[in-house]
């Protein structure tokens, strides 16, 4: 599995050092928008779409996107610091999928609502 946040992430702080004099904020706020904020927007969006579709739990859409996500930027910044522990992390991940699928799915006989 290629590194995840390896060479993009040295390509950003190159370029904020160089664009900012070196300011750890903006790099910071870079951070934060790409691997955070964008990521969390989606999975909120998507997880709203889904509870409307009746395939999710009626739950806070923003708390779902965060249980969902910060477990796996976690995992994924463990596996990018110490490759050797991928398969580890990989099944880590898998499971965390796994139970958050299981704890927030709707079935069709739920709520009195059924969905295809």
């Amino acid at each position: 599995m290629p590194r995840i946040f390896g060479n993009d992430f040295l390509c950003i702080i190159l370029l904020m050092k160089l664009a900012q004099g070196g300011s750890g904020f903006q790099l910071s706020a870079l951070y934060s928008q790409r691997y955070v904020t964008q990521i969390q927007d989606y999975h909120r969006e998507l997880f709203r779409r889904m509870i409307a579709a009746g395939v999710m739990r009626q739950e806070n859409p923003e708390l779902l996107a965060m249980m969902y996500d910060c477990p796996i930027l976690i995992l994924l910044g463990e596996c990018d610091r110490h490759p050797e522990r991928e398969p580890e992390v990989m099944d880590a991940l898998e499971r965390h999928v796994r139970l958050f699928y299981q704890t927030f799915h709707r079935e069709p006989s739920e709520e009195g609502g059924e969905h295809g």
